[in-house]
């Protein structure tokens, strides 16, 4: 049997872990072989020759015109900043369109899924980008449904994954798929990661986005003191008096900061928390809805609804490590 067919399509600046994260899971795959390996790992892009990514190093790739008319069975294609100039550049999307025209799999990492956008293999797809570049995703092709919080999505052929590192997460996943669980286990293990990543993108961007919209660090004490002491029956007024202004003057001030209102912000960390002990422990849900701060499990369950869409009871069977 012929090895499994596999192409990064990669370009200028291409950011270098989107590429060896899951490079180093399918090679890993190939290590792992006891027999003829069931990877066959190539490198190309829309002119050839060697391709720098975003740390300086160079991979040497051939020019996706000179690839024969053969059936590839999987293509990457790789993310970074760059993509947003890549992406609207002709001559690469026209090579990622006869890459794409040739293979069984198509798979992107990161912010690539704009270049599969671009190239219609989106178009009325499930599909995810990294959490930061979701919304301008829908805004640029809105025909296609965002899963936000996904890891990485499957829609038939078509495989998008999230930030950078959930490339790793979407090739484990192909291994298993290609080669069966325990393979990608072994890998997994290996690797020291995630077989799969407990929860989801919006796990890490609360509290990371209001610290990046609060350039100046405004509310960095206020957001340690409440990670502190989520357990406590705090609301808005409370938040406010600790840091020595009005109610509305806080409300405005934050909002103002971080793009988030406070109550919105309080229930995010909550929501973190509580998720976070649904994983690691096996706490009663009425504990975990007092160490967390929503004190009923009712009013954590709507919560969990209405951002992850899964009761937190589901969330544990899904996750918990």
């Amino acid at each position: 049997m012929n090895p499994h067919l596999i192409y990064f399509y990669v370009f200028e600046d291409a950011l270098m872990l989107d590429i060896s994260g899951p490079l180093q899971v399918l090679k890993s795959a190939i290590n792992r072989a006891d027999k003829t390996p069931f990877y066959d790992l190539r490198f190309c892009s829309a002119t050839g020759g060697t391709v720098r990514t975003d740390v300086g190093i160079g991979i040497e790739t051939i020019p996706v015109h000179a690839i024969p008319d053969q059936q590839i069975d999987t293509v990457f294609v790789t993310g970074g900043i760059s993509i947003f100039k890549t992406y609207q550049a002709p001559e690469e999307v026209a090579a990622v369109k006869r890459l794409v025209s040739l293979s069984k799999r198509v798979c992107s990492v990161c912010t690539g899924a704009f270049m599969l956008a671009q190239a219609g293999l989106l178009e009325g797809r499930n599909a995810v980008t990294h959490w930061r570049r979701c919304s301008r995703l829908r805004r640029e092709f809105p025909n296609i449904v965002i899963r936000e919080d996904a890891i990485f999505v499957q829609d038939g052929p078509i495989w998008t994954s999230a930030g950078v590192t959930t490339g790793i997460d979407l090739a484990l996943a192909l291994v298993e798929a290609d080669l069966g669980r325990e393979a990608a286990l072994a890998i997994a293990q290996e690797l020291v990661v995630f077989m799969k990543r407990p929860g989801g993108q919006q796990q890490y961007s609360a509290l990371l986005k209001v610290q990046i919209e609060d350039r100046k660090g405004e509310f960095d004490r206020l957001h340690q003191w409440v990670l502190e002491n989520l357990s406590a029956s705090l609301n808005v007024l409370d938040l406010a008096n600790i840091t020595g202004m009005s109610s509305r003057t806080f409300t405005r001030r934050y909002k103002q900061a971080t793009g988030m209102g406070p109550a919105e912000a309080l229930e995010r960390f909550r929501l973190e928390a509580a998720a976070q002990l649904l994983m690691e422990t096996d706490l009663p849900m009425k504990r975990i809805a007092d160490r967390s701060g929503f004190g009923q499990y009712e009013r954590m369950r709507r919560a969990f609804l209405k951002i992850f869409g899964v009761s937190p009871k589901l969330y544990r069977e899904r996750f918990q490590s």
